[in-house]
């Protein structure tokens, strides 16, 4: 009976109080249960590839965009003199384009021309929305590439989505970049009358000015006439019984010169005649330089009547009449850009849209090795767990049987 029991305590002993751990021991335990170990493999990584087989294929499409080149929106550049370029067309073009992308309301749009029940419930728009994925990423200081991506089932499905996406952004970004310029030409343009009203004020100014300077330099005139007549008048008085006209100027034998002859000495017969010339003129207006031309312009201005688009082009040498024609053709220039918006490109594509022809989800490679590594550590826990659980076992019986 000692004996048995003694045997007893040291089977225990050696089941659980072993001072050290036995690499062998695992070793033997890992073979004698290797089978195990196999099958639950095998079965983990045969559920993974059975998903892989069923589950449904999924495929992206995407492109890289950036800022459009000079030439792609050369059509859009307004060429006015006076009116200068801001050199920020491409930029705001470009946003408007990017603006567009990420827009629901452009995506409901597209998803309403190939989805064939349009409209019936948000929850369809609302995954086909999410599908999209938006990157932005800053290579430069001025220069942003960005990128959109759509996922779905059918690859090609997938990339005319995208492609309709991106034509109906480019067409929107160039129609609203068109409004946006024509809309500030018209306002331009609208500035125009206003203009023309105010350079015939200032011509009216200026005329006013010509005439009244020109009206007192004829009364100084006048003055100036009336002395000298009054000191020729004198001069004759004293001199008519000492001078006779064969003594007088006209045997001087030296050529006069009138422009600097004082005027009292021009006789009295010349004085009167233009001093009853500046008395009797009604209007300076013949006389005064420049006037002319300021007269032409001011009628030219006050001819051209205002139309239904503001001023009626009767003449074209007006600047402000020019510039109202330059203006209506460049707002000519951008509405025929509108009849054809695919010839403006509102950003340059760095990588175009393709069919896709590998899957995104499942992948099966990375889906297969990971249920392997799974498998494999999951019947390992699980011999030595159940290993675990018959030595425990052993022990209860072994104490029942000394109990």
């Amino acid at each position: 009976m000692v004996k048995n029991r003694q045997k007893s305590t040291s089977m225990i002993d050696d089941l659980y109080h072993d001072k050290e751990i036995d690499l062998m021991d695992i070793i033997d335990i890992l073979i004698r249960r290797k089978w195990i170990i196999v099958i639950f493999t095998i079965l983990t990584v045969a559920v993974a590839t059975l998903y892989c087989v069923f589950a449904p294929r999924v495929y992206r499409a995407g492109i890289v965009f950036r800022l459009p080149s000079d030439l792609a929106i050369a059509p859009l550049v307004v060429n006015l003199p006076g009116i200068k370029s801001n050199g920020k067309e491409q930029s705001e073009i470009y946003a408007m384009f990017d603006a567009n992308l990420q827009s629901s309301e452009v995506r409901r749009f597209v998803w309403e021309g190939v989805t064939e029940n349009v409209g019936i419930n948000n929850l369809s728009f609302i995954a086909f929305n999410q599908s999209f994925k938006y990157q932005s990423l800053k290579v430069s200081r001025n220069n942003f590439l960005k990128s959109i991506y759509f996922e779905g089932q059918n690859p090609q499905h997938v990339s005319e989505i995208l492609n309709l996406l991106i034509k109906k952004a480019n067409s929107l970004a160039v129609e609203q970049f068109i409004d946006t310029k024509i809309n500030f030409l018209t306002y331009i343009r609208s500035a125009v009358p206003a203009e023309i009203e105010q350079r015939k004020r200032d011509i009216r100014v200026e005329i006013d000015f010509l005439r009244k300077s020109y009206e007192k330099k004829r009364l100084a005139r006048i003055m100036k006439l009336e002395d000298n007549l009054r000191i020729t008048q004198k001069v004759e008085m004293m001199t008519s019984d000492n001078i006779t006209e064969h003594e007088g100027f006209t045997n001087v034998p030296i050529a006069i010169s009138y422009d600097n002859l004082p005027l009292y000495m021009l006789g009295k017969r010349l004085l009167k005649a233009e001093l009853a010339g500046l008395r009797k003129r009604k209007s300076n207006d013949p006389y005064i330089d420049g006037l002319c031309k300021l007269q032409a312009e001011i009628d030219l201005l006050e001819n051209n009547s205002y139309g239904k688009h503001g001023i009626e082009l009767q003449q074209l040498s007006n600047p402000f009449l020019v510039k109202i024609r330059m203006i209506d053709e460049e707002i000519g220039k951008l509405n025929k850009v509108k009849e054809r918006l695919d010839i403006v490109r509102a950003a340059s594509v760095e990588l175009p849209v393709n069919v896709p022809l590998i899957p995104i989800r499942p992948q099966v490679n990375k889906i297969v090795v990971f249920s392997l590594i799974i498998g494999l550590v999951l019947s390992v826990l699980f011999v030595f767990l159940s290993n675990f659980f018959i030595i425990y076992r052993q022990r209860k019986s072994v104490l029942e049987e000394q109990g």
